[in-house]
């Protein structure tokens, strides 16, 4: 029986997705020293930087119960957004010492001692479930049949037996 299975489905399979769940969290702040010129991090791409993955696998967060899809992010000569929530892929400049204000922003850096916390969810792929191709239906066809023939051929010895 193994082996149908194995037949049946050689090597197809698909993974079923979960409701996105919390991953973690991260403060601000947790970023590299803004003295250090790092890049700029939307909070998506925080996520990925410190959990692992693409930016795409995520969606973020300025709680924990819910995904509202923003998040906290300080700025060179701005904290405002420290406390004001901002949509979850914004940043801006691609390195965070531009030298001026309002210059760039990032969900992770260390400026400011931005504490605010960005909370990082996605979908976390569960158990493969095989999927049957083309090939695995002609080979469930062919033993359905062989089966019956056997099943048949069963029935046709039994039915000459004397009683």
């Amino acid at each position: 029986m193994a082996l149908v299975a194995v037949l049946t489905f050689p090597g197809q399979a698909v993974f079923a997705q979960d409701a996105p769940g919390l991953i973690g969290s991260f403060q601000v702040v947790d970023g590299p020293e803004w003295t250090t010129n790092p890049p700029t991090y939307s909070c998506l791409e925080a996520c990925a930087e410190v959990f692992g993955g693409a930016a795409g696998d995520y969606s973020c967060s300025t709680t924990s119960d819910s995904i509202d899809h923003q998040a906290y992010v300080d700025g060179w000569g701005d904290s405002q957004y420290c406390s004001t929530p901002v949509a979850e892929d914004f940043k801006l400049n691609t390195f965070y010492d531009c030298g001026d204000y309002f210059c760039s922003y990032s969900a992770y850096v260390n400026d400011h001692d931005c504490t605010a916390v960005n909370y990082c969810f996605a979908a976390a792929p569960t158990a493969p479930v095989p999927v049957m191709n083309h090939y695995g239906v002609f080979l469930l066809a062919i033993v359905a049949l062989l089966t019956g023939l056997v099943f048949m051929g069963r029935k046709a010895i039994l039915g000459r037996q004397k009683p």
